[in-house]
């Protein structure tokens, strides 16, 4: 009985080891993933502004780049692809083509005439002189401003269900989730 039970024990242990191997595996799979897909998509992007060219950043890719994000204040770039569906959106920030493609947005105000001023600058390629980009602004009273933004957090607060594994907002259609590489759940 001893003899039978030890086996079914060493089973369970060999078992377990099995799938906590086959488990770290799976993760490393991904992380390994994400980071060659960066490497590509940095690579997607060289190449785009050698020849202003559109690259994708494999052959079976949907989206390319067509923009590099950086926030200085908190030493994040990012390589923005073209498109926001859920595959994009796994692997970088996207953006939606019936949009604009902001390069600088801010927001003052004019002590005299009592008006807020929203602006928002276009966005350029590295070799673009920054002078030559086009800006748009949107004077409104501190009343019209404060209900924009009450109305932005109302639209925000409605949001999207987020992912348990990835953190990202899901889609109606279904999720692209990196965690699970990219399967649709």
């Amino acid at each position: 009985m001893t003899t039978r039970r030890n086996r079914c024990t060493h089973l369970l242990a060999i078992a377990s080891a099995v799938l906590g191997i086959a488990l770290c595996v799976d993760a490393g799979y991904v992380h390994a993933k994400a980071w060659l897909a960066q490497v590509l998509l940095e690579r997607a992007w060289a190449r785009t502004l050698v020849d202003g060219g559109t690259h994708a950043p494999w052959p079976w890719a949907d989206a390319a780049p067509v923009a590099r994000l950086i926030v200085p204040r908190l030493a994040v770039t990012r390589i923005v692809l073209g498109g926001d569906d859920g595959r994009a959106l796994a692997f970088a920030p996207g953006w939606s083509g019936s949009t604009a493609l902001p390069g600088e947005i801010g927001l003052g105000y004019d002590k005299e005439r009592d008006k807020v001023v929203l602006f928002v600058k276009e966005i350029l390629t590295e070799e673009d002189d920054p002078e030559n980009a086009a800006v748009i602004r949107f004077w409104a009273t501190r009343a019209q401003m404060r209900q924009l933004a009450r109305w932005g957090v109302e639209v925000v607060s409605r949001g999207r269900p987020i992912c348990p594994q990835c953190g990202q907002p899901e889609e109606p259609e279904g999720h692209f989730c990196p965690k699970k590489n990219g399967h649709l759940h």
